[in-house]
């Protein structure tokens, strides 16, 4: 793909998610496009896993093993900054990430964490 192509691929998959980004409903489908179609990612379902779980009875919304990354995915209206409350304490969505990243053991921890609430990334 060439850069006028990406740049353009790009600006297409930015306009069909605009206003977009039901957590549950959505996030399976934003990421294999993202995946597939910018990123040029062959067999997305293959090559990473949605709703991971952790031994502390976590879920990474998704992880892409061979690139040691994982995604924390919220929903559009959320704020990347603002601490929640999933499972009875209030956390940051990066705190939340991190807990996860930290369960695994140091060779298996991901590289990057990603936070993303379909407008935003954080990496």
């Amino acid at each position: 793909m060439t850069q006028s192509e990406k740049v353009k691929a790009a600006r297409q998959f930015a306009e069909a998610w605009k206003g977009r980004g039901y957590e549950k409903g959505d996030a399976q489908v934003f990421w294999t496009e993202l995946l597939r179609d910018l990123i040029g990612m062959e067999h997305v379902s293959f090559n990473a896993k949605f709703e991971y779980w952790t031994v502390d009875g976590g879920f990474i919304d998704y992880l892409i093993s061979d690139a040691a990354v994982f995604v924390e995915q919220k929903g559009l209206s959320i704020d990347l900054s603002r601490p929640e409350e999933p499972g009875g304490r209030m956390v940051a969505p990066f705190e939340q990430a991190l807990a996860y990243a930290e369960s695994f053991g140091r060779n298996k921890q991901p590289r990057f964490i990603v936070m993303c609430n379909f407008g935003t990334f954080c990496v």
